[in-house]
This record gives C-alpha cells, sequence and structure tokens, in this order.
C-alpha cells in the first residue's frame, strides 16, 4: 500500500491535494478515470508521470484483471489477423 510519506520539504497545497489524488488512486479508493478527472489529465501517460514524479509507485493489476485485459486484446488481433498477445510475468522472482 502506498503511503503518504513526510516530505524532506512542505508541499504547497496543490502539490499535497494532487498526491492526495495519486494515493486515493494508487490505494484502490478512486477509479484511474476518476483520478485522472480531478487531476485535469487527458492521457494516461501524464499520470503514471506524477506518480513518479511524487515517487509514488503504480498500482499494478490483479491475476484476474490482466486475463481479462489478455483475452480482450486477443480478441481484437484476431480480427486484424494479428498474432496473439505473449503472456508475460511482472512480478518476476529475483535470483
Amino acid at each position: 500500500m502506498n503511503t503518504f510519506d513526510t516530505p524532506g520539504e512542505p508541499l504547497d497545497a496543490s502539490a499535497a491535494a494532487e498526491k492526495v489524488i495519486l494515493l486515493a488512486y494508487t490505494n484502490g479508493v478512486l477509479t484511474r478515470s476518476a483520478a485522472m478527472q480531478q487531476l485535469g489529465l487527458d492521457w494516461f501517460g501524464d499520470l503514471l508521470i506524477k506518480l513518479n514524479t511524487h515517487g509514488i509507485r503504480r498500482p499494478l493489476a490483479s491475476a484476474a484483471d490482466m486475463l481479462v485485459m489478455q483475452q480482450s486484446a486477443d480478441e481484437v488481433l484476431v480480427l486484424l489477423d494479428a498474432p496473439k498477445v505473449q503472456p508475460i510475468r511482472l512480478n518476476k522472482p529475483e535470483t
């Protein structure tokens, strides 16, 4: 779970509000679209940049959600006569 660490320097009110919204998103309180709307963002990449700026790790999709996304991608790719999505393992154990 992401938490609000005490910053080395005080945050201004807008930066603090932004961080609270980002933490609400990463902890499942807000959906991605709600967080992006509250932050005034149109592109998911900007949300990732803001998470990075605040040192907040982005949330990982559950295994069930990842399976649904893979199946959806496969359905689209078959229509395009493209190869199926190859499964990837995001949380590889360290060796």
